[in-house]
């Protein structure tokens, strides 16, 4: 590998024009730069930090990946207005970053992790999972078409030298460094690594089988009685294992697997929410919007005739085609009157994933008035929750589900992103997803747990057979590679 090269006296011009900005006030700036570097391998570089907030997006089909380490900057918000207060806190950050230059600033990211619903507490399992989250991570590899590069954030005290801090950017590069060694060493890994042999593992339902069922009939009566048209239904399973998961080893894993899917890990100490999300949310790019709408799902097949029967059956199946038009609709609806009409086709498309294929209708527009959409999150706030993981309408599925599905889903089916310093960005949800805690080797209990959610849409003519079946089809999708059956 070729070493980094960094501008001393760029960078030490950078602070000190921070320290200048911001003498005699409170709060101190923070000083960005960026460096270009050789290719890397995000699993890799993932899988040797050892911090304690780290963060892994990679989207392989589209050869675009974060992998992030440490916070220099981190802020939280609560409540229904959790996306607004987000997204005025990153606007009001914007005064105290200074950057080396312009291509810097193109490759600052925030990252932006929120729970399902508002009246979430981070507590037992979720402990350090907010409502809400917004950080500006201290060290940040990136990579896409443009190439890749590594970003650095520090605060900078108006008090401190310059040549110290120079010196610990150069303390950041050396960790770089770390971070990226021996990544020649890959190329000898198996494409599929293995667990630690003689491995066990105890799976265990929240519920019993029936009991989810029961609560899918009591859906279908609420929409009986006309409470709601659609209503998603979640359950969980938990995954012990006796020491800890090989978190690398499954990202790979779900990576080689779901290609076309966003792979997210969001971590916390010991705990990390892992997905394999197929579900887009939403992206902002300059004045292009850009959604999905992603519902109705069914098996694959054994045989390309069986694929092909299964998806036809897809396509004909009115029950799936009225859970899919309900997304859709809702997705213009809640955009329609900063975006006008979205384009998209009439008629759904198939998404096939392994394991799982859906109806999906890609959805794009423009914003008409700017001053209403400051940042992505504002679209965010406009769609979540969707009724592909909710139901519909919205309000009255979130308080049904609150009352009746008996599941806390933290920051399962929450949107997870990122946002660059103007606003604009992109949001999917933690679908096909776990949160895994790894035993920590302290105590008389060593064994890691990991929890597995999955959630189907219950409409007019749902089976609560059917919908169980959909669940464990999509639990199957993160057990399998979690514990390589």
């Amino acid at each position: 590998m070729k070493p980094i090269q960094l501008d001393r006296a760029r960078l030490r011009t950078t602070i000190e024009q921070a320290q200048s900005a911001f003498a005699g006030r409170d709060d101190d700036p923070i000083v960005i730069v960026s460096l270009g570097i050789e290719a890397f391998d995000p699993v890799h570089v993932f899988g040797r930090m050892d911090g304690s907030e780290r963060f892994f997006w990679f989207q392989p089909d589209r050869s675009r990946a974060l992998v992030a380490e440490g916070v220099t900057q981190c802020m939280e918000s609560a409540g229904e207005a959790r996306f607004e207060e987000a997204g005025d806190c990153l606007t009001e950050a914007a005064p105290r970053l200074f950057c080396t230059d312009e291509r810097t600033r193109a490759r600052l990211r925030w990252l932006a992790g929120f729970s399902f619903d508002a009246r979430h507490e981070a507590g037992g399992e979720w402990e350090g999972f907010p409502v809400g989250q917004l950080r500006l991570p201290a060290l940040l590899f990136q990579s896409d078409h443009q190439g890749s590069a590594v970003v650095l954030t520090r605060t900078v005290p108006s008090d401190a030298r310059p040549e110290d801090l120079v010196a610990e950017f150069e303390d950041q590069l050396e960790r770089v460094e770390v971070l990226r060694s021996q990544e020649d060493a890959l190329s000898s890994e198996p494409a599929n690594p293995s667990l630690d042999s003689g491995s066990e593992y105890a799976v265990q339902a929240d519920r019993p089988h029936a009991v989810y069922c029961e609560t899918v009939e009591q859906g279908l009566q609420a929409i009986a009685d006309g409470a709601f048209e659609k209503v998603v239904v979640a359950r969980s399973l938990e995954v012990r294992h006796p020491g800890r998961y090989p978190l690398a080893g499954f990202l790979r894993r779900l990576s080689l697997s779901y290609p076309s899917c966003t792979i997210l890990a969001w971590g916390h100490a010991d705990s990390t929410l892992i997905a394999a999300s197929p579900e887009f949310l939403v992206s902002l790019e300059g004045q292009r919007v850009r959604a999905h709408a992603l519902a109705g799902s069914a098996a694959r097949g054994s045989s390309p005739e069986q694929d092909e029967r299964l998806a036809l059956d897809l396509v004909e199946s009115k029950k799936e085609q009225a859970e899919h038009s309900a997304v859709v609709r809702a997705v213009r609806e809640a955009l329609r009157d900063v975006c006008g009409e979205l384009e998209g086709l009439e008629a759904p498309s198939l998404l096939k994933l392994a394991g799982i294929q859906h109806l999906w209708t890609p959805l794009e527009g423009d914003v008409q008035d700017p001053d209403r959409i400051k940042t992505v999150l504002d679209l965010v706030d406009r769609l979540h929750p969707t009724p592909a993981v909710c139901g519909l309408p919205r309000q009255a599925t979130r308080d049904w589900l609150h009352a009746h599905e008996d599941l806390d889903r933290g920051w399962y089916a929450g949107p997870i992103g990122w946002m660059n310093a103007d606003g604009d960005g992109e949001f999917w949800l933690a679908l096909r997803a776990g949160l895994i805690r790894q035993s920590r080797g302290d105590s008389a209990d060593e064994t890691a747990r990991a929890r597995l959610y999955a959630g189907a849409g219950v409409v007019e003519g749902s089976s609560p057979e059917s919908e169980l079946a959909e669940t464990r089809l999509k639990l199957r999708a993160l057990l399998a590679p979690l514990t390589e059956i």
